[in-house]
């Protein structure tokens, strides 16, 4: 036992060290301090359990936090935060797809992944302990542990630690470890909301000749004008965008929660309506909890007035659950990549063009009042570059992809002017693209929305007042409410 505690010392010695270098870094405080230890405490007790040797124990735990700390700080330079507790739900998307993460990380990275990973399964086969006192110790040290962390969580010092998220503060006075279990424990503690009442909400009667027939949600994928990207003047707008800008009834920026990534958290604002500080520790992914918040679904809601709603994603349901959420938040329809041909050639994903010409099929096959959620994937990355890395190209090949998101915008606009259906489109960008030295994370996250409301006779109802900055729970509210009685053209 003496042995495994003189190991254990040397390891915690050694994690503090790789601790100082995790992104982004502060002056630790004793409480943070005390949780770091904690948990490589436990990482190292629980090892030990399972192979009965210290040192096999203390190299597997440095291991697994120098690859954690790798991966947190190519995280936080690319998208701006670092690793929290609900990435660790991606490591089933990463054996799904890993061309979606993996390309993310440095050669070296990747490299080190690949070799040390089986090289420290090899060494837990050949130098596991036989004898079961080895494996005992490490149970009683974990049990022990356990027992600290729980009961110091209750203490008036660690019961009063990040009460509210706020995670770049939290992680340089607490460290990416203490982090990662703090916010977890917070997460796991958090209350369900009160579950919405439709009858309360359905008992105001509806003009029905005010309510729109089709509304039509577009969420596109890493989308923001590449006008925005470079030096202004140097680049022209997006020109179905901007002439969307020019008619909407509302538009503006919608102040999105991530960069370069976490399409969930804005789909889960829009299609929710739950803002951030309402979410609490739930915000990093929301979708994870989605099916105790299944009232307050946009999809939900319109289906007590008699909508049918669809789910358009051409990608793999799977992602977030989708396959098991939407259909218990309303949708009575999932569109998914079974109902696309395969992506044209040189492209990974289906294209927005083609994506919207299906859009328009489903509306035209259908005679109910429609609700259709669609997200986007075209501007997905790894963008295809040409075979050249540099962030210019990367941009470039960025730009051929959100200009057919551009396309798309336009064809159903021009759609809905001969159409003659009372309408509404929302059209919003899930987060800005990550391209290195060009679109770099800054607190500035905006990306652009508009709502456009169209008449029985195809016109749109001409815009008021200014640009009206949003949340994405804001503009959840905001097609509610036109969802239920489109605004007057006199108005």
């Amino acid at each position: 036992m003496i042995n495994d505690l003189l190991f254990l010392a040397v390891t915690l010695i050694i994690s503090f060290v790789i601790d100082h270098y995790s992104l982004p870094y502060g002056r630790r405080s004793g409480s943070g301090l005390i949780l770091h230890s904690g948990v490589v405490t436990a990482a190292y007790s629980l090892f030990l359990f399972l192979t009965g040797n210290p040192l096999l124990s203390s190299i597997i735990t440095l291991s697994l936090q120098s690859a954690l700390t790798a991966i947190s700080n190519t995280k936080y330079k690319m998208l701006g935060e670092p690793l929290i507790f609900s990435d660790f739900l991606v490591l089933v998307s990463v054996a799904r797809h890993p061309r979606f993460y993996l390309t993310a990380l440095s050669s070296l990275t990747c490299w080190l992944l690949a070799t040390v990973t089986p090289i420290l399964l090899l060494f837990f086969i050949i130098f596991n302990n036989r004898q079961f006192s080895a494996h005992l110790s490490g149970f009683l040290l974990f049990a022990l542990d356990c027992l600290f962390l729980y009961f110091a969580l209750k203490t008036p010092i660690f019961n009063q630690l990040a009460i509210e998220p706020s995670l770049e503060k939290d992680s340089k006075k607490l460290g990416m470890i203490a982090v990662l279990f703090l916010y977890w424990q917070r997460w796991r503690g958090s209350p369900d909301p009160t579950p919405l009442n439709f009858q309360e909400e359905c008992e105001e009667e509806l003009d029905l000749s005010r309510k729109p027939e089709i509304i039509l949600v577009i969420q596109c994928e890493s989308f923001m004008d590449p006008a925005h990207l470079v030096p202004e003047g140097t680049r022209a707008p997006l020109p179905a965008l901007q002439e969307a800008q020019k008619w909407a009834w509302k538009n503006g920026k919608l102040h999105v929660n991530g960069f370069g990534a976490y399409t969930m958290r804005t789909e889960y604002g829009v299609l929710f309506g739950r803002e951030e500080k309402d979410l609490g520790f739930r915000q990093f992914d929301p979708f994870m909890t989605a099916k105790k918040e299944i009232t307050y679904a946009l999809s939900a809601r319109l289906q007590h007035y008699g909508y049918q709603s669809f789910f358009v994603h051409p990608h793999d349901m799977r992602f977030y659950n989708r396959d098991d959420i939407m259909p218990s938040a309303g949708f009575s329809r999932l569109i998914g990549l079974d109902y696309f041909s395969s992506p044209k050639a040189g492209q990974r994903y289906v294209d927005d063009v083609t994506l919207g010409k299906k859009i328009i099929e489903i509306i035209e096959g259908n005679q109910h009042p429609t609700f259709i959620y669609t997200v986007t994937m075209e501007n997905h990355g790894p963008w295809d570059a040409d075979g050249k890395a540099t962030p210019e190209a990367l941009l470039l090949s960025y730009i051929r992809h959100a200009e057919n998101s551009d396309k798309m915008l336009g064809g159903l606009v021009s759609y809905f002017k001969k159409a003659k259906k009372r309408a509404v489109i929302a059209f919003f960008g899930d987060h800005r693209p990550s391209i290195p030295e060009i679109s770099v994370p800054t607190p500035e996250r905006y990306t652009p929305y508009v709502l456009l409301c169209f008449d029985e006779e195809g016109i749109i109802t001409p815009p008021q007042g200014q640009e009206e900055d949003l949340t994405p729970a804001g503009l959840h509210r905001l097609i509610f409410e036109y969802s239920q009685k489109l605004p007057d053209r006199k108005s």
